[in-house]
């Protein structure tokens, strides 16, 4: 059965991947709350950011998440965000 954090991780996947972004933000930012350091919420927030053009808070999320995990993947989430953000 899974947990109560990984049933709010799949809710917030799912409503970020409907676009449904201002619900996702709230339980990313909830989860974050619980377990800052959970590199995977980190990366999905970080995308949910860089869909709202709010890249700048998208490079700090992806930054964390690339200190905690570093991934290919994160990575090139960051240097999507950086590009975006034109530096």
């Amino acid at each position: 059965m899974k947990s109560k954090y990984k049933l709010l991780v799949d809710e917030a996947y799912n409503l970020h991947s409907k676009g449904d972004y201002d619900k996702a933000e709230l339980i990313y930012t909830k989860l974050l709350e619980l377990r800052p350091d959970d590199a995977n919420v980190l990366n999905l927030y970080g995308l949910l950011l860089i869909s709202l053009k709010n890249y700048e808070k998208a490079i700090t999320m992806l930054t964390k998440a690339f200190l905690y995990n570093k991934s290919a993947y994160v990575a090139e989430n960051l240097a999507k965000a950086y590009y975006l953000n034109n530096e």
